[in-house]
């Protein structure tokens, strides 16, 4: 059908964007991803639009428009299936984290986007929202939720969160032993 058709060409605008980005075909070639990436958003392809909200983000072959890619990030939060909603909630939390979407409670802005991004089993956001609660950025602190959240993210197989919580253990080692019991 017609569109099938269109999904196939969204899909293979994307696959080439990223061989553009990733320097497969040839150097200094942004301009041409972020263009295949926009005609990859433009036939419907949810990884074409996050990839071209990342073209926004970092003003790889576009100019930097932050606004702009957090609207795309909302929209592949809104229509993508789990995997790229939680990638573009753990971006939008980035953002606001960073400060660069405005408004005085970014930090608990932030946490939002990351909780929803960690409930649909993104990992990084789990890390992120770790960090939040082990420094009481956006939350209240809780040592004790920050070393369950590195665990899951370190049962996920993520060597970072593995060390963070470490870290944690070694220099929280009393708080360890009342929530082992």
């Amino acid at each position: 059908s017609d569109l099938d058709d269109e999904k196939t060409k969204g899909w293979a605008f994307n696959c080439l964007g990223i061989m553009y980005s990733d320097g497969l075909l040839g150097r200094n070639k942004a301009d041409l991803a972020a263009r295949c990436f926009e005609k990859s958003f433009n036939l419907g392809c949810i990884a074409g639009m996050y990839n071209l909200a990342d073209c926004y983000e970092n003003g790889e072959g576009v100019a930097e428009n932050k606004v702009r890619a957090a609207s795309y990030y909302e929209r592949v939060a809104e229509e993508g299936t789990d995997d790229w909603k939680g990638r573009a909630l753990y971006a939008l939390g980035n953002m606001y984290g960073e400060g660069v979407l405005g408004g005085d409670d970014h930090a608990e802005t932030a946490v939002k986007y990351y909780r929803k991004a960690a409930e649909l089993g993104s990992v990084d956001a789990m890390k992120m929202l770790a960090f939040c609660y082990e420094i009481g950025m956006g939350v209240p602190e809780d040592k004790k939720h920050a070393i369950n959240l590195y665990e899951n993210a370190a049962r996920a197989g993520d060597e970072e969160a593995r060390k963070q919580l470490e870290e944690l253990k070694k220099d929280n080692g009393s708080l360890i032993k009342d929530i082992l019991g």
